[in-house]
């Protein structure tokens, strides 16, 4: 019983401590609901080696400037990751997902250039 207590405790402490991280990268900052796009991507021995293409921001923001981007191990990709094989030491499979917000262009008001540009 006291070991089935300590292997609780040990797989419940491994859980809490299995961290999720994210890092984010802002070039703009901009109010408003945006469009998000969400990738997976996925690298294998200790994330040294990339099974995916790395994320390429023109195509994925068709032309347009990235506004945010974030990269992150969330609890889906780190409970994936665990269905894998073990090997001390080195991690056979560590998918990430990356987030990327496009920048829009804010719309303006055409009248009112129009008369700004015609008193000049």
């Amino acid at each position: 019983m006291k070991k089935l207590k300590s292997i609780a405790l040990l797989l419940a402490a491994s859980t809490l401590l299995s961290a999720c991280s994210r890092i984010n990268f802002v070039q703009y900052e901009q109010e408003g609901n945006t469009q998000e796009e969400s990738r997976w991507h996925h690298t294998t021995v200790n994330g040294l080696i990339e099974l995916s293409a790395p994320l390429n921001l023109s195509e994925v923001c068709r032309g347009k400037a990235w506004n945010y981007v974030s990269t992150e191990t969330s609890f889906s990709n780190w409970a994936v990751s665990l269905l894998n094989p073990a090997v001390p030491y080195v991690v056979l499979y560590s998918p990430r997902t990356n987030r990327v917000q496009c920048y829009q262009v804010p719309i303006k008001n055409n009248k009112a250039e129009e008369e700004k540009s015609t008193s000049l």
